[in-house]
């Protein structure tokens, strides 16, 4: 990597030594950094992080311990549009605890615009980094709200330990309650219904009337699904068997009428 000649040869020296680091960097080179206050520090990390390797990782804590709220939007734009090697990823969502609510806005109004171009990877990237910052909103609350609809399994995890779980929940029943009334083509679709329906049942609120009718009863969690004991005893419903010779592998429909017309066979003969 080139760096601008006109930074002073301090900072140049600890920016060469982070970059030729393996997995531990220097103290000298770390300390120099995070203390710096002079002009170009930020962009020049953000060089490093860009580069990406064990001194990306580096760069990024650093601009963490400096609480560098420069670095905010660049590191949110890398989580979305670049790609980003896993290990980097989660070390840039981890490092949003360090800016907290200032942190949090970006990454919701991020959230939402990843919503409008639906790229479903990148908003549950950004609600975990959302989540990192620790900070509880009202604006938090509404986005987890959304994002139930994608992933629940993620936003069920998050609600264990968020404060604000009722208002979630609380918006969750009022959207709930809309369904029922909304024209077919604004009506969620049958996942997004069962992901809100069973994680207003699994946080203690409750579903709308209204939608119970519609619907009919609790649509089951997609992760939660089992076969019961009665249903395995006898098999397949009479709805199940209507179509079942069509279930059967062509190279196998004649060896079972072999046995079908043995056994009719053997019966006939006693």
């Amino acid at each position: 990597m080139n760096h601008d000649t006109t930074r002073p040869d301090e900072l140049r020296d600890a920016l060469d030594a982070l970059t030729s680091a393996g997995s531990v960097p220097p103290s000298q080179a770390w300390e120099t950094l995070v203390d710096w206050e002079g002009n170009g520090v930020t962009r020049a990390l953000l060089e490093v992080v860009y580069d990406g390797g064990d001194p990306a990782i580096h760069a990024v804590r650093i601009l963490a311990e400096r609480g560098d709220t420069e670095s905010i939007g660049p590191m949110i734009e890398m989580l979305i549009h670049r790609d980003v090697e896993k290990l980097l990823r989660d070390e840039i969502t981890f490092a949003f605890r360090a800016f907290a609510d200032t942190a949090l806005e970006p990454l919701l109004e991020a959230y939402d615009n990843a919503r409008d171009f639906e790229h479903r990877e990148a908003m549950s990237i950004l609600v975990e980094a959302a989540w990192e910052t620790g900070a509880n909103s009202r604006r938090f609350s509404e986005v987890l709200a959304t994002h139930v609809t994608y992933e629940p399994a993620t936003v069920r995890r998050m609600l264990v330990e968020y404060e604000s779980t009722d208002e979630v929940v609380a918006i969750l029943e009022r959207r709930a309650e809309a369904i029922p009334e909304m024209p077919d083509d604004e009506r969620p679709d049958g996942e997004a219904i069962r992901a809100i329906w069973n994680t207003i049942e699994r946080f203690g609120g409750s579903v709308p009337g209204a939608l119970r009718r519609e619907v009919g009863p609790a649509p089951r969690d997609s992760q939660a699904v089992t076969m019961s004991p009665e249903t395995y005893i006898r098999g397949a419903t009479h709805d199940d068997t209507e179509n079942e010779e069509d279930d059967i592998p062509t190279k196998l429909r004649p060896e079972l009428e072999y046995l079908v017309n043995q056994s009719e066979s053997d019966t006939s003969d006693d």
